[in-house]
């Protein structure tokens, strides 16, 4: 039992946060590595993982101006396939309905089936090149509507059950100004959503679905006390006294 004032998570709890952080932080490092888009090796990329309840468990931003979006798409994509996800499937969108926020900025979003069963997603966000619209490039400073950026894309399978969609990846590359380029940076989101896809089958394979939506659980309110915690330092530090604590399989606690 930790100590008043203090937040107690189990070791458990601590390595499955750390290895979901991790995953997020790769994530978004192969997307800048391997994109060939100027504006997401300077900045517009997040990348997000989820438990099968659509809660966002963890997730990197580069831009406020997808702080929210990060969070909100990849749930909304997730449920417009809810009864049509296969393993190996793959979602894209861009649409405002869908948590979009501009036609260049994209979601892509690799539901993780586990022994048949939804069990989490790994999400991925950045902005393209160009995907139609009055101008190249999707900046159109005198538009007033939304295809005058670029196409409205509601959620599409891009890969179905592991295989490409080419009927969906040639109707992409038909309203780009920039075929290959749109290619090339498409199978670099693929990249990026596979490594946080393959580290949720891991914890579940390793936990085991209830263990994996336990430990879910507990992290989420761990980062939800620490949050609270580290606002109250910012605000009152007088009246901050939670601190953060391990506690390890024999009791004792680490700070």
């Amino acid at each position: 039992m930790a100590p008043t004032g203090h937040i107690a998570l189990s070791l458990d709890t601590l390595v499955f946060g750390e290895r979901l952080q991790a995953s997020v932080r790769e994530m978004d490092a192969a997307l800048r590595a391997t994109s060939t888009v100027a504006s997401v090796n300077y900045g517009v990329t997040g990348a997000a993982l989820f438990d099968a309840q659509g809660r966002c468990l963890a997730m990197t931003v580069s831009d406020p101006l997808i702080f929210a979006s990060v969070r909100i798409a990849p749930r909304a994509l997730i449920d417009a396939f809810v009864f049509d996800l296969e393993d190996g499937d793959v979602l894209m969108a861009n649409h405002p309905d869908y948590g979009g926020v501009a036609p260049t900025i994209v979601t892509i979003v690799a539901p993780v089936i586990v022994d048949a069963q939804y069990a989490g997603a790994a999400a991925v966000q950045y902005r393209l090149a160009d995907l139609g619209g009055d101008l190249p490039g999707g900046w159109n400073m005198g538009a007033t509507e939304w295809l005058a950026e670029g196409i409205a894309l509601p959620p599409v399978k891009i890969v179905r059950a592991g295989r490409k969609a080419f009927d969906v990846w040639d109707m992409l590359q038909l309203n780009s100004r920039e075929p290959a380029d749109l290619a090339w940076n498409l199978d670099a989101a693929l990249g990026a959503c596979r490594i946080g896809a393959e580290q949720i089958k891991r914890l579940v394979q390793h936990w085991g679905s209830a263990g994996f939506e336990r430990l879910s659980t507990d992290y989420l309110a761990y980062t939800g006390r620490l949050c609270r915690t580290l606002l109250g330092v910012v605000s009152s530090p007088a009246t901050a006294e939670e601190e953060a604590v391990v506690v390890l399989p024999d009791g004792s606690l680490v700070r």
